[in-house]
């Protein structure tokens, strides 16, 4: 079956990196795939002359006005896909070649799956495994474990009416998962690596966890969004919300029990320290002891080579006299002339 796939890549002020996104899509396996990117109102002329340039058979640009996030980006692209399956892909992020092909089988052989997502690794100023736990219903309710690359039907993003707009700060793609779980779809995530994350110091998840209160209105938003599914699920919601406390609780433990434990060591490496200080000071002193000892050793070195000197002076001239000087004067002078 050769189902059309429509990528949908929103784009914001991505120049650097757009390119290397749209080459990781340009290589997939499977190739009945249109690619539709559209620029969410970026100001950065470099990616307006990068988007107004590019031309494939395959890809098609839409700029849109403003920059209005990623969930009216998203719905503008889907609106205008003709393909059965959408996979969107953020324009800094990278896909391996044969991540549609292998999503794409199990939506084809599995029509209650509604959501395919794989292992991925992260990469850019953090690199190795992105360490995503196993999907499970109980936990999602909790916290979000499947990234907004995950392919899934334009039919059901139809029937939930798309991504939900009200999401201005952030979780718009967890929002979303949770609607597709209330339609009754489930979930597969492939067991291998096949998407790379990239990891940026001005990136959007970036400056959302570093805004507490734009993560608390996110949860917020998305708890009434959804408030129906977690009144059915409150016993099961609370129960897995308990569990992260209590895991918390037993982590802030551990945290604790470090610091105790770095605190006994600092204690053990002032008093080691204060040790080696009283070592250093009694080496110090026996230093300049060995280095007096040193100077009166010089002393008496110097001493002695010039009371030699002047010995050996006093006999080169004692055989100058003997040497020069007549008999009769030698004797007087006390010298006897050596034969």
């Amino acid at each position: 079956m050769h189902k059309l796939i429509s990528v949908i890549v929103p784009c914001f002020n991505d120049a650097e990196y757009l390119r290397e996104t749209l080459e990781s899509i340009n290589v997939q396996s499977y190739k009945n795939i249109e690619i539709i990117v559209i620029d969410d109102g970026s100001s950065d002329p470099e990616t307006i002359q990068i988007l107004s340039k590019l031309k494939q058979n395959n890809l098609q640009v839409i700029f849109l006005e403003q920059n209005s996030g990623p969930s009216v980006a998203r719905n503008k692209g889907i609106e205008l896909a003709s393909g059965s399956y959408i996979l969107p892909v953020d324009a800094d992020d990278k896909i391996y070649p044969t991540y549609i092909e292998k999503a794409k089988k199990i939506l084809d052989d599995n029509l209650e799956i509604g959501i395919v997502y794989c292992e991925a690794e992260l990469f850019g100023e953090r690199t190795g495994k992105w360490e995503l736990p196993e999907y499970s219903f109980p936990e999602i309710l909790v916290s979000n474990m499947i990234f907004a690359t995950a392919l899934f039907r334009k039919e059901d993003w139809k029937k939930v009416g798309g991504y939900n707009e009200n999401m201005k700060n952030g979780n718009e793609d967890y929002d979303f998962w949770l609607s597709l779980l209330e339609l009754g779809r489930k979930v597969h995530r492939i067991s291998e690596i096949l998407f790379s994350y990239r990891i940026k110091s001005i990136s959007r998840t970036s400056r959302l966890a570093q805004n507490e209160e734009n993560e608390v209105n996110s949860y917020i938003q998305l708890f009434k969004n959804h408030e129906t599914l977690y009144v059915q699920n409150i016993e099961i919601f609370l129960k897995e919300l308990k569990k992260r406390q209590l895991a918390l609780f037993n982590k802030d433990d551990e945290i604790r029990h470090l610091h105790q434990n770095l605190h006994t060591l600092h204690k053990k490496l002032d008093s080691k320290n204060f040790q080696l200080q009283e070592i250093g000071e009694e080496l110090s002193y026996a230093r300049a002891i060995v280095d007096y000892r040193d100077l009166q050793l010089q002393q008496v070195i110097d001493f002695w080579q010039r009371t030699t000197e002047s010995l050996r002076f006093k006999n080169r001239i004692k055989r100058f006299v003997k040497n020069i000087l007549p008999l009769p004067v030698l004797h007087q002078l006390g010298f006897q002339r050596d034969e």
